[in-house]
């Protein structure tokens, strides 16, 4: 550690100053040996600082998020109210994802929601919503008896877990619409609200939150198709391709999302449509056939059904033995006898 020393060997002579002006000169002489210790100390704890953010920031986007936590709190220890280092931080816990880490984020995040970054309100949001995932599979364990209570009436127990993930969800969604008053059309505040609505038993609200989310990527998707014409670059190209891959899966899962809200509410139709443009975008993905399979079963059409259900099964990663892919053979032999009774 850098520090200040006095040779008094090397100083030069002067004249004795008279009482007075001694004591200013003393007084301005051990104001200043402090002053320059302090100012060398501020200086090399403003550039650990700023060492510890970059690390830690260049660490989280590379998935490290072990490192940026750890990085993140060494950058707290020498400025705890960065709010830009509680950012990271809250995101790093946020993607590291243990329960105790999500429980962290939170408390994080509520430090620094006040300051008005739609990235605060955004981890607020996702990570009430998270809890709200945890506390509503606790309680169909509780209730189903999977899991062992220490309460004496499970039954209250479960029911109380339910309240909770309600409760958390409602403070999720109030949230995610407070980060898009901060930044309209914001992609991950409109899939958390997409998502956050339909657990809540708002189909309508989710469905018409895809609608917004797919004509928001398809705004983008044109902007990165119409730059990928002028670009030169090899690596600036790949970076391009790269964001509309992300885009697309972006649109098939929201689609996939809104054949579930459209099926659910028992329009066949519409969450066939869906589910249609999803697969085409996706051909390989399993879970777009099963739900197409259900969906053509339901509208009588034998065939097609039994052709999704032995796609979904062709392509799933799950064994014979899964339940999912169970169903499915059971659905081919439904729709076999529906079909070989017709005249």
């Amino acid at each position: 550690m850098p520090h200040c020393t006095t040779d008094r060997r090397s100083a030069p002579r002067r004249p004795l100053a008279s009482g007075a002006l001694l004591h200013a000169l003393l007084a301005t002489a051990v104001a200043l040996i402090p002053s320059s210790c302090q100012t060398a100390e501020a200086e090399r704890e403003e550039k650990l600082l700023e060492i510890y953010l970059n690390t830690a920031e260049s660490y989280y986007q590379l998935g490290d998020h072990d490192r940026a936590v750890g990085q993140a709190l060494k950058a707290l220890e020498l400025d705890p109210d960065n709010e830009k280092i509680k950012l990271i931080l809250g995101w790093s816990l946020q993607r590291r994802g243990t329960t105790e880490d999500v429980l962290r984020a939170e408390q994080v995040f509520r430090s620094v929601v006040d300051e008005g970054d739609y990235r605060a309100s955004l981890g607020l949001a996702t990570s009430l919503e998270r809890q709200g995932v945890a506390n509503a599979e606790a309680s169909e364990a509780v209730g189903s008896g999977k899991r062992i209570t220490e309460s004496a009436d499970p039954a209250q127990r479960a029911q109380e877990l339910q309240e909770r993930s309600v409760a958390l969800w409602t403070e999720s969604e109030q949230w995610f619409e407070h980060t898009l008053e901060i930044q309209k059309s914001n992609l991950d505040a409109l899939n958390g609200l997409m998502r956050v609505e339909a657990l809540l038993g708002k189909p309508h609200a989710s469905l018409a939150r895809s609608k917004q989310m797919l004509d928001e990527l398809a705004t983008d998707h044109g902007f990165w198709e119409q730059l990928l014409k002028r670009v030169q670059g090899e690596r600036e190209e790949k970076e391009i391709r790269e964001r509309i891959a992300l885009n697309e899966n972006l649109q098939v899962a929201t689609r996939m999302h809104a054949a579930r809200m459209q099926y659910g509410l028992g329009h066949k139709d519409e969450a066939m449509s869906q589910l249609d443009t999803g697969i085409g975008l996706a051909p390989e993905r399993a879970d777009l056939h099963a739900l197409r399979a259900l969906v053509q079963r339901d509208l009588g059409n034998w065939d097609k059904a039994i052709a999704d259900a032995e796609r979904f099964i062709a392509l799933s990663p799950q064994g014979y033995d899964s339940a999912d892919v169970k169903m499915a053979f059971d659905l081919i032999s439904a729709c076999e006898a529906e079909r070989s009774r017709k005249p």
